[in-house]
């Protein structure tokens, strides 16, 4: 379970509260996989904590956390990403991300008509009514993903 999942997990919940079993349970696994790397260490860890290292610059332990922590250090972290999608900047981030991502469906899916007619054109013309839907789908999204990228620009 790494951020993106958590991101995933938040997103689920909606706006409102992300305590729960569902959230719950893989945070508290994820704390006990980092407890575990902190108590074993790293070599890259422990290579920068060599040498002449003065007492008070060295980390403290890493402690476990119990579930109240967990939760709310959950809540804080989903609270500071909603706070950031719903600025301008995240709305644009979010809006540019969408149109990329039109973009490149659409170019698979013309690429893949243009190899189809080059590789045979009589077969190519029998799945055009099917492929045509779908690249027009394609063309609407990438549509809809630059208005909506042409409505949130400053």
């Amino acid at each position: 379970l790494d951020r993106q999942h958590l991101h995933a997990l938040g997103q689920r919940q909606g706006e409102g509260a992300c305590a729960g079993e569902e959230i719950g349970r893989p945070l508290r696994a994820l704390d006990r996989r980092q407890h575990a790397l902190g108590q074993r260490g790293s070599p890259g860890l422990a290579a920068r904590h060599t040498g002449a290292v003065w007492s008070a610059l060295s980390p403290e332990p890493r402690r476990r956390r119990n579930a109240e922590q967990l939760t709310a250090a959950a809540e804080a972290e989903f609270a500071a990403r909603r706070a950031w999608r719903d600025s301008p900047h995240g709305r644009l981030t979010a809006a540019l991300s969408a149109l990329q991502h039109a973009a490149r469906a659409l170019d698979h899916r013309a690429e893949a008509l243009r190899e189809a007619a080059r590789r045979d054109p009589e077969l190519a013309a029998d799945l055009w009514p099917q492929r045509g839907v779908d690249l027009r789908r394609d063309a609407t999204r990438l549509r809809q993903a630059l208005h909506e990228v042409l409505r949130v620009l400053p």
